[in-house]
């Protein structure tokens, strides 16, 4: 039954009308599935894969053009092609040959019990003889358990051993899960640049911006896996993460590209087309500060809008491979047991351990307008702090986007003056525009279009608000908090937010204040003509953790205060309060807003002024 198949799929892969891996034939598969069915049937997963594989033949008479195969070639049984092809047929790899020829070849090695030679689909009647396949993923090394703590070579090898992993994107709001392909080198370790390939689909030179180093987001079709790596490679990249142009995820297979020096990985379509979004986009200003600079060189003044765009290239994308082990029981994970807690899957080293519990999730919003005298006439507060979404894209943190107030600013309705669409219909239009028999309305005068959509909390979910923000082709979600605090909004399942490709974050009750004070404080001046903008930063400061912290004593949990009561009357209480409530001002400082968040939960105490209380006597 194996030998059927295996002959089924050789027949689709000869019968394909492409010569793409990823296009299918007309048999079902695709060039993968069927090499990869080839592999397991071929023994490539067995514990003995290194020995020739024993197959029954299926034919009782000698073919003809194998009885004139009368001489003993000698051949090394653990290469393939086996080197009798080669002096018999003076076909070597890397050679096209007639697919006559190629079927000959095949079944030979089948009579003689060698494993049949790789070939690949090049033109309608010719194929390419390919190398031996054979994986850098060992399933023998699969199960086990986690490295013991400090033992750094028994680390190095669990995560050279990986088959999969997360990569960790500074300022995305979730980590993208990659599989890694049967070829190439393990993930490097560390934060890199990540870079989009240009050409895209990284069949030709990679060109356009330094790739030394770097991880290459790059998309899958047009040439094989191994082209694309071999490109990455030569353009001095460290990794190359490819984004699936269909639906789920896979092991890739390189053939001839066995001692390619970079780590290859791929994506699902859906996260990687997120990131390829904003890579294209910060690429796109990069190559307009170019054009902005030579403009400048040759004596012409660029705009200062164009030199705004230029500056946003600046902020570059950052990320790092993290391979993933995990233990099947909770009772296999040893020594870390009580670092994991609940987890069973987690990084392999304890530096990325470590680095994974400290994410790049929020920041603060640096408030300007065009004129200066906006800002400095409206708002007191001219930093927010923000959190990022877990849903959306990583917000650019050197772009300023001009604020715009919604008419309805809980935006749990389309929003006026917005254009007209509806999210899926400005999806359609705006992601995909070459499907066909689709009716494509345009997006009509938008008054959101480019800008930072300011919305209140409540009313209706964070997607439906991220949804309306979008389908007017606002560059920006910024929620407003309904009170001082922070935390990350998100949607469940995960999959419903991967609509979503702008940034999306929170400011608290006062950030959101200044914003919208500056923001109606532009449009009412000059006739309109001036605006209010936002610049991010990113910034470990800002966490899920302070912010928590904050909250405790916000509601008064911190001290003590399990709801409504009386103001106590012991002075130590107060005292105790007191004291409290000045070590984490310290602890805070810098912080307006965090500041007046731990106020406010001392007053909601009712003991009077914190400096009375905190010098009254026992």
């Amino acid at each position: 039954q194996k030998q059927h198949v295996e002959d089924r799929v050789r027949e689709a892969l000869f019968k394909s009308p492409r010569s793409c891996p990823e296009r299918r034939n007309n048999f079902g598969f695709t060039m993968k599935n069927a090499l990869q069915l080839s592999l397991v049937l071929g023994g490539l997963f067995s514990a003995d894969s290194a020995e020739p594989r024993k197959v029954k033949r299926r034919f009782t008479a000698e073919p003809e053009w194998k009885k004139e195969a009368t001489e003993k070639i000698d051949r090394d049984q653990k290469l393939l092609p086996p080197k009798f092809v080669a002096d018999k047929y003076g076909v070597k790899e890397g050679d096209e040959l007639n697919h006559t020829v190629a079927l000959k070849i095949d079944e030979e090695a089948r009579g003689l019990g060698e494993k049949p030679p790789n070939f690949f689909k090049v033109k309608d009647d010719e194929v390419l003889l390919l190398p031996e396949v054979f994986s850098q993923l060992d399933p023998d090394k699969v199960k086990r358990g986690f490295a013991l703590p400090g033992d750094a070579k028994d680390e190095q090898e669990l995560r050279n051993s990986r088959w999969w992993g997360r990569i960790y994107l500074d300022g995305w709001p979730q980590t993208v899960q990659y599989f890694r392909a049967h070829f190439g080198e393990p993930p490097p370790e560390g934060v890199r640049r990540v870079v989009l390939a240009d050409p895209p689909d990284a069949c030709g030179p990679l060109e356009g911006q330094d790739y030394s180093g770097a991880i290459v987001f790059a998309k899958r079709g047009t040439c094989t896996f191994s082209s694309k790596a071999r490109a990455a490679a030569k353009a001095g990249a460290d990794a190359l993460v490819l984004v699936n142009n269909e639906e789920g995820n896979d092991h890739l297979a390189g053939p001839d590209a066995h001692d390619v020096g970079v780590s290859v990985s791929m994506v699902a379509k859906a996260d990687g087309d997120l990131v390829l979004k904003v890579l294209e986009e910060r690429l796109q200003r990069t190559k307009e500060m170019a054009v902005a600079a030579t403009l400048e060189r040759a004596g012409e003044r660029a705009s200062e809008r164009a030199g705004e765009k230029g500056a946003a290239a600046l902020g570059v994308l950052t990320g790092a491979l993290v391979p993933i082990h995990c233990a099947e029981k909770s009772d296999e994970r040893g020594d870390l047991t009580a670092e994991l807690g609940s987890d069973l899957c987690a990084p392999c080293t304890a530096a990325e351990r470590q680095a994974g519990r400290e994410p790049l999730e929020g920041g603060w919003l640096t408030l300007s307008s065009d004129p200066p005298e906006v800002l400095q006439a409206s708002a007191d507060l001219q930093k927010a702090e923000f959190m990022i979404a877990t849903f959306g894209v990583a917000v650019d943190p050197k772009v300023a986007v001009e604020v715009a107030v919604a008419d309805k600013q809980e935006g749990c309705a389309p929003l006026e003056g917005g254009g007209g669409l509806t999210f899926e219909e400005f999806n359609e239009r705006h992601l995909n525009e070459t499907s066909e028999g689709v009716e494509k309305r345009e997006l009509v005068g938008s008054r959101y279009e480019g800008k930072a959509v300011l919305l209140k909390r409540g009313g209706c979910s964070f997607i439906d608000k991220a949804k309306a923000a979008q389908a007017t082709g606002a560059a920006m979600l910024i929620v407003a908090n309904s009170h001082l605090g922070l935390s990350r909004f998100g949607v469940e399942p995960r999959w419903k937010g991967l609509g979503i490709n702008i940034p999306c974050v929170m400011v608290t009750e006062a950030g959101g204040a200044a914003l919208l004070e500056v923001a109606l404080a532009a449009a009412a001046s000059q006739g309109g003509a001036s605006a209010a903008y936002v610049t991010a930063t990113l910034s470990k400061g800002v966490s899920g953790a302070a912010w928590d912290e904050v909250e405790l004593f916000r509601t008064g949990a911190a001290f003590g205060n399990k709801g409504p009561k009386a103001p106590s009357k012991n002075p130590a209480v107060a005292k105790a309060a007191a004291a409290l409530l000045a070590k984490h001002r310290e602890a805070h400082a810098g912080w307006p807003e965090r500041l007046a968040a731990l106020q406010e939960g001392f007053d909601a105490l009712g003991l009077g002024d914190a400096k009375a209380a905190g010098k009254s006597e026992l």
